[in-house]
């Protein structure tokens, strides 16, 4: 099915303009469901994000990170360079589309980093992301542990990280077509713990066409809700700014 969307406020106007501007950047696209809504198979998104992964690996602190994206940036590198270090390269994807733009209201794109405590265990996050059209991207967050730094969650294809209020994490999945999510999480012990989901799946309910649950992906263990209560709850989700380090030029 075609995405559909509720009423076309301010803030969904703003997620189809940022996903408009950046349509091919990364390369991931989410195994969602790409036919059509009147079964349930196949219907939950990419969650990969939870699995263990290797990505970043190759270091033991933040600043070699750091050092490392900062040296790459400065001497042109391409995609290889940071896949050969163990890094995702998304975010080298997005700065390459969007060098030299500038936002709705004329200003320069910033891209950086922040330093942040998303699971309140008193041991910061390091989060790379970039401020577009009022909506700050987390392009990817990395994680410290005692085996080293590793890559916790990137945006990718069709699926964008935003910083919420409270250190809550929100990922929007809009893929052209297939079902599209709006997902809220809360992070411990960097494991991503869902708060919400809310999906479009009109089945055989058409007055209320989208499905909010709390434990999973399943349109028949959600509750169902009309366009105008989706609407309240995706104007919920409005992120928050990133308060960003620029790596330099």
């Amino acid at each position: 099915m075609k995405i559909k969307f509720p009423k076309q406020t301010a803030f969904v106007l703003s997620l189809a303009l940022v996903f408009s501007l950046l349509t091919g950047c990364g390369s991931k696209t989410p195994a969602v469901d790409s036919g059509s809504s009147d079964g349930a198979e196949s219907l939950e998104p990419d969650t990969s994000f939870q699995e263990e992964t290797p990505s970043g690996s190759h270091f033991q602190t933040y600043d070699e990170v750091l050092d490392a994206i900062q040296k790459g940036l400065s001497a042109g590198e391409d995609a290889e360079y940071y896949a050969k270090l163990g890094l995702n390269v998304g975010f080298v994807t997005y700065a390459q589309e969007l060098e030299g733009e500038v936002d709705e209201y004329g200003e320069p794109l910033r891209f950086g980093y922040s330093l942040l405590d998303l699971d309140g265990d008193g041991t910061d996050e390091l989060v790379v992301g970039i401020r577009f059209a009022e909506m700050p991207i987390v392009l990817d967050v990395f994680g410290q542990s005692e085996s080293g730094v590793s890559l916790l969650f990137s945006s990718e294809g069709d699926s964008r990280w935003y910083l919420g209020e409270n250190n809550e994490i929100y990922n929007f999945i809009l893929p052209e077509t297939g079902t599209s999510y709006y997902c809220r999480y809360q992070m411990s012990e960097h494991e991503m713990i869902l708060g919400r989901a809310l999906f479009y799946y009109p089945g055989e309910d058409p007055e209320k066409p989208w499905c909010c649950s709390s434990t999973g992906f399943e349109p028949e263990d959600a509750k169902r809700v009309t366009e105008e209560e989706a609407q309240e709850l995706l104007e919920e989700l409005w992120p928050v700014d990133l308060d960003l380090q620029l790596f330099e030029e």
